[in-house]
């Protein structure tokens, strides 16, 4: 679990200096297929994990959440909200990037989702319907 949080960690401040770097003439970049077909594939991994971590909610006599931003028992409001906000985050942090950081931002944002969904679907978490 410490090596998918260092993994997290390091993706962040890739990511941020990935868009630190980006100049401000190709802010908004018209988005290509592919930039629309990673995208779509990291909001169906980010679905499955808020999915997860919802179960995880609903089940803290079974499991408990490891990112710190949600503590380790969340309710499903914080667990939606949450998602929510990351969710739309990512877009927008994804249209302000320039088409160059751009599939480096979602393919290493859609590793870090796979690799939390494969964790808990290791550990036995279902996705929450």
């Amino acid at each position: 679990m410490r090596k998918i949080i260092l993994i997290s960690a390091v993706a962040i401040v890739a990511s941020l200096l990935a868009f630190i770097a980006s100049p401000p003439k190709s802010v908004a970049a018209e988005w290509t297929k592919a930039d629309i077909g990673l995208e779509i594939t990291y909001g169906l991994a980010h679905i499955i994990d808020w999915r997860q971590t919802r179960y995880i909610a609903k089940n803290p006599h079974l499991y408990h959440e490891t990112n710190f931003a949600l503590g380790e028992h969340p309710s499903t409001k914080k667990v939606d909200i949450y998602f929510g906000l990351t969710g739309i985050g990512h877009i927008a942090v994804t249209h302000l990037l320039s088409s160059k950081y751009r599939p480096i931002w979602q393919s290493v944002w859609i590793g870090i989702e796979t690799s939390h969904i494969a964790n808990n679907y290791s550990i036995g978490i279902k996705v929450d319907w």
